[in-house]
């Protein structure tokens, strides 16, 4: 491994080994197996909420106090002065909502990580205005190259489950300045769950790393992608990363433990590309579903479906 893989790449950084995932799996109780289980395979173990409309006024009157209750949100609490409606919306609030199952604290907790991160990818002006979602027009050309050539991508087709699926290629990865990449991600998990059934169901996040050279690796990005994750109103029920490069591999435990355990164990590595597809029927995804690059039969014209969007202010 030569001089400029080691500068970005630190061999001291916490990880989580394959016998760490093993003991970590150990450790779930029956229910927490079963629930993982149900979110990495889908159907009928997979998580699930009755949404009546007592249920949800009760959650955002019990959320509307658990925000109340954490002292230090200085980003939350100019949000609050500055664009009030939307950050109290019932829209907004409720995705969050089921960003985390309708756990009212940890949503609390998203909510104020969600503008933390938003005023820290995008700057005061983008974030606060209006306190609406940053448009195509809000991005630099260098943001637009980053999320075009990088294909960070919403699928056009979910699941069997009925999950949608978030591809990203990641030998394509472009970007001047790290930021450039966020707002590609930020936007992309904002745009996922304007599909009210993703924000229900999930999606399904697939890595595609073949090819990938450790030349181009960086850590802090990945540090700082795994946080745009989680402050965005997006559940992620499993993610299948795939990986043809030793040194790619080899760096996987670093990625696993940034992720946090509760993603950690909703998470495969697959090391044989040649049976990517029959890998992942097992979870639920066909080959109709995986873009050819990655061994499917999905075309899908990305630039075409960015254009489209920009055309309706998106």
């Amino acid at each position: 491994m030569n001089a400029e893989v080691i500068e970005n790449f630190s061999f001291t950084a916490p990880q989580s080994s394959p016998e760490d995932l093993a003991r970590e799996r150990l450790d779930l109780s029956e229910e927490e197996r079963r629930v993982v289980d149900g979110d990495k395979y889908g159907g009928k173990g997979q998580q699930a909420t009755e949404e009546t409309e007592e249920y949800i006024n009760d959650a955002l009157e019990s959320l509307e106090k658990a925000l109340m209750s954490i002292k230090v949100k200085p980003e939350y609490d100019e949000a609050l002065k500055r664009c009030p409606e939307s950050t109290q919306s019932r829209e907004f609030r409720l995705k969050m909502l089921r960003a985390e199952l309708f756990v009212v604290k940890t949503t609390a907790e998203r909510i104020v990580k969600y503008w933390e991160t938003k005023v820290m990818v995008w700057g005061e002006d983008i974030a606060y205005r209006d306190g609406r979602d940053p448009t195509l027009a809000d991005m630099s050309q260098e943001d637009y190259n980053s999320l075009l050539l990088s294909k960070w991508m919403i699928l056009p087709r979910k699941d069997k489950h009925g999950r949608g699926i978030m591809y990203v290629c990641r030998p394509a990865w472009v970007y001047q300045d790290r930021k450039n990449l966020l707002r590609a991600v930020w936007y992309m998990w904002n745009a996922a769950v304007e599909d009210e059934a993703i924000q229900k169901r999930g999606l399904v996040f697939l890595s595609y790393a073949v090819g990938d050279s450790a030349l181009r690796y960086d850590r802090k990005v990945d540090t700082h992608v795994v946080r745009v994750f989680r402050a965005c109103p997006v559940r992620v029920c499993c993610g299948h990363h795939v990986a043809d490069s030793w040194v790619i591999k080899m760096m996987f435990p670093f990625a696993l433990f940034m992720m946090g355990r509760s993603i950690r164990n909703r998470v495969e590595l697959h090391c044989d590309p040649e049976h990517l597809i029959e890998d992942l029927e097992k979870y639920g995804i066909t080959e109709a579903e995986v873009p050819r690059e990655a061994g499917g039969t999905l075309d899908f014209d990305f630039e075409e479906w960015l254009s489209d969007r920009r055309a309706r202010g998106l």
